[in-house]
């Protein structure tokens, strides 16, 4: 189902950034919130984890990076707060 949504995504043109964010939101359950307060502090790429500190329930969560995921964040623009 997925790879549809991801389809979809990519047919309807939308900016890179907003068609990202859709991506992340889409393949980790994440809450548009929770996706565009995202920090580079918080992406681990070489274990494969991005935690979320602030969630519904209050508690922080730990999910690991798909390779879709880690293909999102590896394409993301250096610079903007990246380290």
């Amino acid at each position: 189902m997925l790879p549809r949504w991801r389809a979809g995504a990519e047919a309807v043109g939308l900016p890179t950034p907003h068609r990202d964010i859709f991506l992340i939101g889409a393949y980790t359950g994440m809450r548009l919130g929770e996706v565009v307060s995202l920090r580079w502090e918080r992406i681990d790429l070489d274990r494969r984890i991005l935690r979320v500190e602030e969630t519904k329930t209050g508690e922080p969560l730990e999910l690991p990076l798909t390779r879709q995921i880690a293909a999102v964040l590896e394409r993301a623009p250096p610079g903007r707060g990246r380290g």
